[in-house]
């Protein structure tokens, strides 16, 4: 109620997802990207109000530095970032968080999976199974 998920909803939610291996999941974007003030960085554009109604109605006449909530990425979250393009599995994302930050490798395939389910928890990625061409979407 209000927002909150029962319980069975909750399990519901992880029982879509038995059987499945993280890793073969394909990433794609939801939400626009802009290059931060940092190098190398990416700030994502997330919609200030992204509800249908008030989606439609009030974020069309905000002004252009009202429209979006800017949150930024640092390297790491950058390098996944750059690297989703709706054909790579997160499996392929490993090595692009490797090669900018080859000095923490350990457990990296874990933390990408970990961080991609934090990005499609926050809407600004979907994952869906290879080959699904997206008709699979698992938000």
């Amino acid at each position: 109620m209000f927002g909150r998920k029962s319980s069975a909803e909750r399990s519901r939610k992880t029982s879509a997802w038995e059987g499945v291996d993280y890793l073969d999941l394909v990433p794609r974007r939801v939400v626009e990207a802009a290059p931060a003030e940092a190098g190398g960085t990416v700030a994502l554009l997330v919609p200030r109000y992204r509800d249908a109604i008030w989606g439609r109605l009030l974020q069309p006449r905000l002004g252009p530095g009202k429209r979006f909530v800017r949150v930024p990425l640092e390297a790491r979250g950058a390098a996944v970032w750059n690297a989703t393009d709706g054909r790579r599995t997160v499996r392929d994302l490993v090595p692009f968080v490797n090669a900018v930050a080859p000095d923490d490798s350990e457990d990296l395939p874990r933390r990408v999976c970990l961080f991609v389910q934090a990005m499609v928890d926050n809407g600004f990625i979907a994952v869906e199974l290879p080959g699904a061409g997206g008709s699979g979407s698992r938000d």
